[in-house]
């Protein structure tokens, strides 16, 4: 599968391949790329824009309950960092793991309808770093998105179990109407609005909603950074 995207990106053209957002959004979105994610992985920090992350770790073990989404029992944590925003001071940590071993995953509201054994999932919290400022939880399901009928597809959700936002893979790159059977980028709705979205091809790139709140940047900030830096789920499936 690995082998066919390839083959389709060298084909899409001989220019760098971006992935394809809606055209309202692209135009008007604010847009910064990722300086970081590519290279060698130690000490690894990300940036763009006034965002810059701590040093990358995915050495931590733990064991934690995400509210309304995934039990962790025993869970090998994959990547743990903080992000701030350098210009307001503003930061969040997040905690991310896609090695769920015999999980059980319990769904908020139904949401989604999955196997019990389902392995191909990116899931974690988000926590603010300023006093009486709230977690958020997340849940992607299928992000290596390697078959048609495997919907690459996610939510948000805030303290009280209530969706914030939801997730949905890119499959499509500029230049191409068809979509493909991986994810290239990923894209952040509120209700039908797109309001985010990050690129996971080449350098990354990660875009925002002019009317975002920076507490909702600072949220899609610390999420699009773990979409860019975890590790090739793929690999981690097939070894489980």
């Amino acid at each position: 599968m690995k082998r066919l995207a390839f083959i389709f990106l060298v084909a899409v053209s001989c220019k760098t391949a971006h992935v394809s957002l809606q055209q309202d959004f692209a135009t008007s979105a604010e847009s910064y790329e990722v300086q970081g994610k590519n290279g060698w992985q130690v000490n690894q920090v990300i940036n763009f824009g006034p965002y810059e992350t701590s040093k990358i770790d995915r050495s931590m073990t733990f064991s934690y309950l995400v509210p309304f989404l995934v039990d962790f029992s025993g869970g090998k944590e994959s990547l743990a960092f903080n992000i701030v925003n350098k210009e307001a001071g503003a930061g969040v940590n997040f905690l991310g793991d896609s090695r769920l071993k015999d999980n059980h995953l319990s769904l908020a509201k139904g949401y989604f309808q999955i196997p019990l054994k389902q392995k191909d999932v990116f899931a974690g919290a988000i926590y603010f770093s300023q006093p009486g400022l709230q977690r958020f939880d997340f849940l992607l399901l299928n992000p290596n998105n390697q078959q048609l009928t495997a919907k690459c597809q996610g939510v948000v959700l805030d303290e009280k179990g209530d969706e914030y936002f939801t997730i949905k893979g890119i499959t499509k790159l500029q230049g191409s109407k068809i979509p493909q059977t991986q994810a290239f980028g990923y894209e952040f709705l509120q209700g039908d609005k797109v309001v985010g979205a990050v690129e996971t091809l080449n350098k990354g790139r990660v875009w925002f909603d002019t009317s975002l709140s920076e507490r909702d940047r600072l949220l899609l900030s610390s999420l699009a950074t773990g979409l860019l830096v975890r590790n090739n789920l793929q690999e981690e499936v097939e070894n489980l």
